[in-house]
């Protein structure tokens, strides 16, 4: 999307940044619904797997991560005003959300 809309006019590059900030965000969130819902179940694991479970959620913890700090790089960019307030509001949710799934398993971000 971003290499097309640098070719286009700023309206197309602004809307590519706000797109480019909503795919990581979403990906916060679905790591984060992916603990949340797996979290019931961690205790009751064989023992062979719960290394595996361990490290499933490490995967995610990782993930979320990395796609926060990729939201809060291309949120520099975002132009709207209406876009960043709303990717902001996006963004601390999803952090806290985030946050809050994580410590079921002991983790933090």
């Amino acid at each position: 999307d971003l290499v097309l809309a640098s070719r286009a006019g700023s309206a197309e590059r602004a809307a590519a940044w706000v797109r480019a900030t909503e795919s990581p965000l979403a990906v916060v969130q679905l790591a984060a619904r992916a603990l949340v819902a797996f979290a019931p179940f961690r205790g009751s694991v064989k023992p062979a797997l719960a290394a595996d479970c361990a490290a499933g959620a490490r995967l995610l913890s990782a993930g979320i991560s990395i796609s926060l700090e990729n939201a809060r790089v291309n949120l520099t960019l975002v132009q709207a005003r209406e876009d960043l307030e709303r990717l902001q509001r996006e963004s601390r949710e999803g952090e806290l959300g985030a946050s809050l799934a994580l410590a079921a398993f002991g983790l933090e971000l």
